[in-house]
C-alpha cells in the first residue's frame, strides 16, 4: 500500500477535484467505468482534453486504469478512495497541513511571518497574503475613525512594507472601509458601519498619535490649514513654511500639468488664481525656486522640471533582469519608474480586455495582478466595463 503523506496528499486530493470538469469525469465513473472517447462524448469535449483530466486523477489515486484491447477502460479507484477517506481526511491530518496546531500555537503561522517582533512581512498573494491583512485587520479598533496619516503609521508600525501598498490591499479585500475622497478610514466589520444611512462621523475619532516621519506632515497640515483663506491658500511669510504649503499643494496643483509641455504665464496664473491668494507673480517665482517648475527666460514658458528619463533608467537597471522584473518595488518612486516601463507597453487610443492586459504584464513579471491594480490605482491605465486603456 503507498504510504500516505496528510499534508501534501491532502493538499493534491483537493486540489485535483477544484476543476468542474474533474468533478463530472468522478460522477461518470461512479456510475460505471468509461473510455476516454465515452467521456469526451458525453461532456462534448475534446479526448485529449479529457486525458489530460485522468492524468491529474491518476495522479492523486483517484482514478486507475485498465487496458482492454485498443482502448485504456478507467474506474473509480475505490481502494484508494477508502484509505484517504480514513487516513487523510482525520481532523489531525487537516491541523498538520494546515503546517500548525492550532489548539497549542494559533499564531504559529502568523509568527512564521514576521521579520521582527510584531513586525510581520508582506506578501501580494496567496494564503500568507489574507493572513497577513487579517493580523493586520485586529490593530485597528471597530468603531473608530482614522484619518490616512494614522492608518499609514499604524501599517508601517506592524507590517515592513510600503504603507500604500498594503492600505490598498485592505480595502480591495474589505478588511478597511474608506470615504470616496480618502479622508476618513474605517473597519469595514465595525457593527455601526453595518446600520442604514451610516455617517463614517459617527464613528469615535481615533486617538492615535502617528510619529516620525509622520510628524513632519502633520506639521506641514497645520500650517496648510492656518493659510487656507476664503477657500484658497495664502503664502506664508517663512521661507520653510512656504516650502511646507508648497510640497502639500502640489500634489493638488501638479496634476494640472504634463510634462514635456510649455506654459505661457497666463496659463500658469490661471491656476494659481483657483488656489492662491497671493499675487500670481510671487507664486510663479515660488514655484522655480522650489524645484518645482523651470522658467525659460528667453522665451518665457514655464514647464515641469523633469529628470524622468534619467532616472527610471537608473531604477529599471536595478529591476530588470533579462528583460524581466526580478521584484516590484515598495517604493513608491521607484516603482511609478517601473509602471511607465509598463505603460509604454500599451498603445494609445487602443482598448483591451483584462487578459490582454495580463498577458502583456506577464511577459515581464508572474505577479500580473497586483501590476494591473498598480496600474490603475497609480492612474497610468483607466478601466470601464471590463475595458482597459492608456489615459
Amino acid at each position: 500500500m503507498t504510504e500516505i503523506n496528510p499534508p501534501a496528499q491532502l493538499l493534491d486530493f483537493f486540489k485535483a477535484l477544484a476543476d468542474e470538469t474533474r468533478l463530472k469525469i468522478v460522477g461518470l465513473l461512479a456510475n460505471e467505468p468509461r473510455s476516454v472517447e465515452e467521456i469526451a462524448a458525453l461532456l462534448r469535449l475534446a479526448p485529449s482534453t479529457i486525458s489530460h483530466h485522468l492524468s491529474k486523477l491518476q495522479k492523486v489515486g483517484l482514478v486507475k486504469a485498465e487496458s482492454q484491447q485498443y482502448y485504456n477502460i478507467y474506474a473509480l479507484n475505490t481502494a484508494h478512495l477508502q484509505t484517504l477517506a480514513q487516513t487523510l481526511l482525520k481532523p489531525s491530518a487537516i491541523l498538520e497541513a494546515a503546517g500548525k496546531n492550532l489548539e497549542t500555537d494559533p499564531d504559529d503561522a502568523v509568527r512564521k511571518l514576521m521579520v521582527e517582533p510584531g513586525r510581520i512581512a508582506f506578501k501580494s498573494k496567496g494564503h500568507p497574503l489574507k493572513l497577513i491583512l487579517a493580523w493586520l485587520h485586529q490593530k485597528f479598533e471597530p468603531n473608530v475613525r482614522y484619518t490616512e496619516l494614522q492608518i499609514d503609521d499604524i501599517l508601517e508600525t506592524h507590517c515592513a512594507h510600503e504603507s500604500n501598498t498594503v492600505r490598498r490591499y485592505m480595502i480591495d479585500y474589505k478588511y478597511l472601509a474608506r470615504k470616496r475622497d480618502g479622508s476618513l478610514y474605517w473597519r469595514a466589520d465595525s457593527p455601526l458601519a453595518q446600520t442604514p444611512d451610516f455617517d463614517p462621523y459617527t464613528l469615535r475619532p481615533s486617538d492615535h498619535q502617528p510619529s516620525n516621519g509622520h510628524d513632519l506632515i502633520l506639521a506641514q497640515v497645520q500650517i496648510l490649514k492656518s493659510n487656507i483663506n476664503n477657500r484658497r491658500v495664502s503664502l506664508p511669510d517663512n521661507a520653510e513654511q512656504v516650502t511646507s504649503v508648497l510640497q502639500l499643494m502640489w500634489k493638488i496643483i501638479g496634476r494640472r500639468f504634463s510634462k514635456g509641455i510649455d506654459y505661457s504665464a497666463g496659463q500658469l496664473d490661471a491656476v494659481i488664481q483657483r488656489f492662491f491668494n497671493d499675487d500670481p507673480a510671487r507664486v510663479r517665482e515660488v514655484f522655480v525656486i522650489n524645484g518645482f517648475m523651470a522658467h525659460d527666460t528667453r522665451r518665457d514658458v514655464y514647464k515641469l522640471v523633469d529628470d524622468t528619463p534619467e532616472y527610471d533608467q537608473r531604477v529599471l537597471a536595478g529591476f530588470l533582469v533579462d528583460g524581466r522584473l526580478k521584484e516590484i518595488p515598495a517604493q513608491l518612486k521607484k516603482r511609478q519608474a517601473v509602471l511607465r516601463f509598463l505603460a509604454d507597453k500599451f498603445e494609445p487610443r487602443k482598448r483591451y480586455t483584462e487578459k490582454q492586459v495580463n498577458e502583456i504584464i506577464k511577459q515581464y513579471h508572474d505577479d500580473f495582478a497586483a501590476l494591473r491594480r498598480y496600474l490603475i490605482g497609480e492612474r497610468f491605465l483607466d478601466r470601464k466595463d471590463g475595458m482597459y486603456w492608456l489615459r
